[in-house]
């Protein structure tokens, strides 16, 4: 009985000694570092280390994923703040990166493993933290003569979705409805001409985000700031590329390969035309558009230039034209836009903002390469026949296009009177397709 009575005692003290064992293990594997998700960019996120003990020193930190192995830079040593940026490869690349971290305590022992707060894993996908690939569409519709209603479409990645929208800083009382990725919203707001500010904020699974569109708005009606878009499709030429010798510029390359400036910076995604270098390989062709809801005219008789969304017209303004017949009528499309242009007169080169640059703060380039429609530095001349073949408008005027034309907006010229003024028709034959 004694032996039987030591031998349970034997038992029960080695199993007290093996449930000590398993609490000690599990301790032991519990992650040392929890990971506060701060703030995310398109490419790239901040965050925080937060240790479950006092560090002798900042902790090593890597994230290892897909894309091989990154390591973070430390912003703040006390915060143990630390900031990864991916570049556009590692964006791409699919699949989780683990958080591998490793630091010392006071007292000389290694800590490691982490932990996402609000949640109980190491990794992180990058599609679940960076905002990167959405839409964002604003146009609006006059469904009847007293009422202009204004639509909000787009398309949001998954784990992303719009909580709520504001317009210059007041909140949308209309719910944002989402589905398969997509979300749409409609709302009446009475809008003054100008610029408007909209901000949609979105609720991911670590973070809120505020997207920010620069609105502009036009006879009640709203649009994007710098127009809606416009459906594009390329055409290469043979040979469809050239690389750029020393000496050349790109309104030689287009004279060259007989397509525009406009085009080949469409094409080649081209920001600044004065600004290619040599060795650069740009391809070469032309660009076709599609419909334009969109669209300017230009009635030559009239000195008038008119916009219009469908059949409505939202607004007229007066313009100066070439003399004589400089400005020849046609269609055209707007191909490429700047603000505050330089002015290149016989090889001669124009600062922008001078009584000198006649361009004024806006050019919008016609298909029609050597015309385009801009601001002026001398607002008297408008109304007159005084270009060289431009259509020359008041600086803010020429403002309001520039906000809502877009590259692709159809520019009709018409060289005829309006409905019951009288046109012979010599005078409408003169016009002719100058696209």
């Amino acid at each position: 009985m004694g032996v039987t009575l030591l031998t349970k005692c034997r038992r029960s003290i080695l199993l007290l000694l093996f449930l000590t064992s398993l609490s000690i293990v599990s301790v032991s594997i519990e992650p040392d570092h929890t990971i506060r998700i701060v703030e995310a960019s398109p490419t790239g996120f901040t965050f925080q280390v937060v240790p479950a003990y006092t560090p002798e020193s900042p902790p090593v930190v890597l994230l290892s994923g897909p894309a091989g192995r990154i390591k973070p830079k430390l912003l703040d040593a006390t915060d143990l703040t630390y900031r990864v940026e991916f570049s556009e490869d590692q964006l791409e690349a699919p699949g989780r990166y683990l958080f591998v971290i490793e630091g010392i305590n006071r007292f000389g022992r290694r800590m490691t493993g982490a932990v996402i707060e609000g949640t109980e894993e190491p990794y992180i996908s990058l599609d679940e933290l960076l905002l990167r690939d959405y839409e964002v569409l604003v146009f609006s519709d006059q469904p009847s003569t007293d009422t202009v209603l204004h639509y909000l479409v787009g398309r949001m990645p998954d784990h992303f979705r719009v909580d709520l929208v504001k317009i210059d800083g007041e909140q949308l009382p209309n719910r944002v409805y989402s589905f398969n990725g997509n979300f749409f919203c409609t709302f009446e707001l009475p809008v003054d001409d100008g610029y408007h500010q909209m901000e949609l904020v979105v609720r991911g699974r670590f973070l809120e985000y505020k997207i920010t569109k620069e609105l502009y708005a036009l006879s009640g009606f709203l649009f994007p700031s710098g127009g809606l878009p416009i459906k594009t499709s390329i055409r290469l030429a043979d040979p469809a590329y050239y690389v750029v010798q020393p000496g050349d510029t790109l309104y030689d390359i287009a004279s060259r390969f007989r397509t525009t400036v406009g085009y080949l910076m469409i094409i080649n995604h081209i920001t600044d035309p004065n600004n290619i270098y040599a060795g650069t390989r740009l391809k070469i062709g032309w660009v076709d558009f599609g419909e334009s809801p969109l669209r300017i005219e230009i009635n030559l008789r009239k000195a008038k230039l008119t916009l219009y969304y469908g059949e409505k017209e939202l607004s007229s303004f007066p313009v100066a034209l070439g003399r004589s017949d400089a400005t020849p009528p046609g269609d055209y499309r707007i191909i490429y836009k700047e603000r505050d242009p330089a002015l290149y007169w016989y090889g001669e080169y124009i600062p922008p903002g001078t009584i000198t640059n006649g361009l004024g703060s806006y050019w919008l380039q016609l298909s029609q390469p050597q015309y385009g429609i801009h601001g002026t530095t001398k607002p008297w001349e408008i109304g007159k026949r005084i270009s060289h073949g431009c259509i020359r408008m008041m600086d803010d005027q020429a403002g309001i296009i520039y906000a809502l034309a877009s590259v692709g907006t159809p520019v009709h010229v018409v060289a005829r009177a309006e409905d019951g003024e009288g046109l012979n028709e010599q005078e409408t034959l003169f016009e002719t397709d100058g696209s």
